[in-house]
């Protein structure tokens, strides 16, 4: 006999989903995707180009007398930079809307407003996160997914024909629409536009609350705990066991292939989990991008890859070849 899921097993039947059926089995060769293979083949997908979007819609939305989407948007613009992995990692500094973080207690020992403050700051993070993610949905189905490649570099047929396997960050199908590769070859760790799960993205756990102002006292103390509670929806807990589900455990991989991956700090465990399936005769081939002439492994990217993979703990071969 069945029984009906309850929110949290539904959620959590929606990620296992994201599994390919039937996935690949012995991986020797991986492929790691990042937003750059993306913007290799000339598609418009940096995050400039979701901020403006975003701009227009709620600016549309303000317009007709809804001011929801122009609060969020204003949020963002403050606190992020230009790129993706600095967008999810901004997110940890997300503030109260003002009607919440300016409520002041008139009797610091009256308790009667602490429900008050913690559901308004709960109610906006969900409407916080919502929002977002609709929005973040319909520019990929609108503007990002009806783009055709405007070029295939010779750099990405190599990965793709080397690869037996592919995890993907983007929530884009390019590789499956552009380069005919198979569902059941590509894990899209953070779903897609049009997964049952929605779109996952978020900023690193261990974040710490910024200052929400006010006097210190019981106000200031609610405050806080509302903002945690707002910011505890915008972290992104890495889905590491979707990884080792996907690899298997029963053998280390040979190589693994990363194009237009930045290694942004919201990602970092789950390159530790990557790692976890290499030895020292494994070989990380890293694609860069460089200026004319400037061989691939003296390039920015290069450095910071070389580092960040030392300091997580790979031990194996470290290349590098331009994109």
């Amino acid at each position: 006999m069945s029984y009906p899921l309850d929110a949290e097993e539904y959620l959590q039947n929606q990620i296992w989903q994201l599994l390919p059926t039937p996935k690949p089995h012995h991986i020797e060769h991986l492929a790691v995707i990042g937003n750059g293979l993306d913007l290799a083949v000339g598609i418009d997908s940096r995050y400039m180009n979701f901020r403006e979007y975003f701009l227009n819609e709620a600016e549309r939305s303000n317009q007709l007398g809804d001011s929801s989407l122009q609060n969020i948007y204003q949020q963002i613009e403050e606190i992020t930079e230009t790129d993706w992995s600095d967008f999810e990692t901004a997110l940890a500094s997300v503030n109260l809307p003002s009607y919440v973080s300016e409520l002041e207690y008139l009797d610091a020992g009256d308790l009667s407003e602490m429900d008050q403050l913690t559901t308004e700051g709960t109610e906006y993070g969900e409407t916080f996160t919502s929002l977002l993610s609709q929005m973040f949905c319909e520019w990929v189905r609108k503007e990002v997914s009806p783009q055709p490649p405007q070029h295939k570099p010779f750099s990405i047929a190599q990965l793709i024909h080397r690869a037996q396997a592919f995890i993907t960050f983007n929530y884009t199908t390019t590789l499956q629409r552009h380069f005919g590769v198979p569902d059941s070859q590509i894990l899209h760790i953070h779903g897609t536009s049009d997964s049952e799960s929605g779109p996952y993205f978020g900023c690193p756990e261990g974040v710490t609350p910024t200052d929400q102002g006010g006097n210190y006292g019981i106000s200031y103390s609610v405050r806080i705990q509302a903002h945690r509670q707002l910011i505890d929806q915008l972290i992104k807990r890495p889905r590491v066991d979707l990884i080792h589900a996907f690899l298997g455990s029963d053998h280390s991989l040979k190589s693994i292939s990363s194009y237009g991956f930045s290694y942004g700090e919201a990602d970092f465990d789950y390159v530790n989990a990557i790692i976890s399936h290499t030895d020292q005769n494994s070989e990380w081939i890293n694609y860069c991008y460089g200026k004319s002439g400037q061989q691939p492994e003296d390039t920015a990217i290069a450095s910071s890859c070389h580092e960040i993979l030392r300091d997580l703990g790979y031990r194996g071969k470290l290349t590098f070849q331009s994109a």
